[in-house]
């Protein structure tokens, strides 16, 4: 998988049995492929894994009961809000109910079709602020960033309730940014349990 974003969602964040998990979203699995709706999961057990059983899982790489679709989108370009991207920032709010997803690109067209007929693909950059509900299984927007740029990398505060995406494509030039944005949401409880890679 590349440019993706990797979450923990707590046990019982939706329903008493649910058990913890992780989550994966807005990634690609090739070089400038195309980008996954999908939101893959993996639940995780009640207690910790040992070395003994993380080896022993992979040599069991094809093994039944491991990582399935959480969430898919059959119209991804229905909502501007479902589009998929890739190399955004994400934080983990409301004690895992929330997913926020900040900025992020995608391509205009897809990888097969450039490959088939030789068209350009142009970059498709989002300033938009989504929110998965990981209960409802649905993406809102929740802002902007005012800003349109990729390859992010998020942290958030719980103490002061705020989120800083840092990092990006430099607006006026192709090089990395070096500026912090700070987003904060009165209505929500921002968590700090999240990945970037």
């Amino acid at each position: 998988l590349d440019h993706g974003n990797a979450a923990i969602i707590p046990s019982g964040t939706c329903k008493e049995s649910d058990p913890a998990r992780i989550v994966i979203m807005n990634f690609r699995t090739e070089p400038y492929g195309d980008i996954h709706p999908e939101v893959l999961a993996h639940d995780l057990p009640d207690g910790r894994w040992t070395l003994d059983e993380l080896e022993a899982m992979d040599k069991e790489r094809n093994r039944k009961g491991g990582w399935y679709i959480y969430h898919n989108v059959t119209d991804p370009f229905a909502r501007p809000e479902d589009v998929p991207r890739d190399a955004a920032g994400i934080v983990v709010t409301d004690g895992g109910r929330h997913i926020l997803n900040f900025g992020g690109q995608a391509h205009d067209i897809s990888m097969a079709e450039h490959r088939a007929t030789g068209r350009k693909r142009h970059k498709i950059k989002f300033n938009m602020i989504r929110s998965l509900d990981v209960c409802q299984k649905e993406w809102s927007k929740v802002g902007d960033m005012g800003l349109s740029t990729f390859a992010l990398q998020s942290c958030a505060s719980q103490r002061l309730q705020v989120a800083f995406t840092c990092g990006g494509e430099a607006p006026l030039h192709n090089s990395n940014s070096d500026m912090c944005i700070a987003s904060h949401w009165a209505s929500m409880h921002i968590e700090n349990q999240h990945v970037v890679w």
